[in-house]
């Protein structure tokens, strides 16, 4: 395309230039990039925060709060209730109970410890800031008590998510310090 330039010539008259024109230059507005969180949940599009249970629905379970369990698990670690070292046994998931009250399974607590670890795997994946509990930001906290919560109906009976974080608090450490998990770590640099 060309355009017509009038201007003054040297002698005081007109004159006309031949200008090839520049095209100027389109501005595009930058989407903002999805953080890694954000992807996460993308690539997992069922995972949303259930609904809060309401304790009178469920009158049994004896844990809904966390004092409740310390003070429980207090008295039966004083009368030797538990046993150390026997898997299902100990005071680790004494917490997790079913929708009657009692005590969660071994296979059961197995499958839910097996998704905690498929999770703490997804996030680690996604490159996702996490660690140990005190030091996960809270956005990461809510993606891992989604996920398991709506996969684990027993992981919800209690008030603000308690027995979830509770998993977490109890196991991460161990799977992050696994030799599968060390294996993986020297893998990845």
């Amino acid at each position: 395309m060309t355009t017509t330039r009038h201007g003054l010539s040297y002698a005081g008259a007109p004159s006309v230039s031949s200008v090839a024109s520049v095209p100027s230059p389109v501005i595009v507005p930058m989407r903002p990039q999805k953080s890694n969180l954000e992807l996460l949940y993308d690539a997992s599009p069922g995972v949303v925060m259930p609904i809060a249970l309401k304790r009178d629905d469920y009158p049994d379970p004896k844990f809904w709060q966390e004092s409740m369990w310390s003070e429980w698990s207090q008295r039966e670690v004083e009368r030797g209730t538990f046993t150390s070292g026997v898997e299902g046994a100990g005071v680790n998931s004494s917490w997790m109970e079913d929708t009657s009250g009692n005590r969660v399974n071994l296979d059961k607590q197995r499958r839910i410890l097996d998704a905690a670890r498929k999770t703490w795997s997804a996030i680690r994946n996604g490159r996702v800031s996490f660690g140990i509990y005190s030091n996960t930001p809270a956005d990461t906290l809510d993606y891992f008590r989604a996920r398991m919560e709506m996969m684990f109906l027993e992981l919800r009976l209690c008030a603000d998510h308690w027995k979830t974080d509770q998993l977490w608090i109890e196991n991460f450490s161990s799977w992050a310090k696994s030799p599968q998990r060390r294996a993986e770590k020297a893998s990845t640099f």
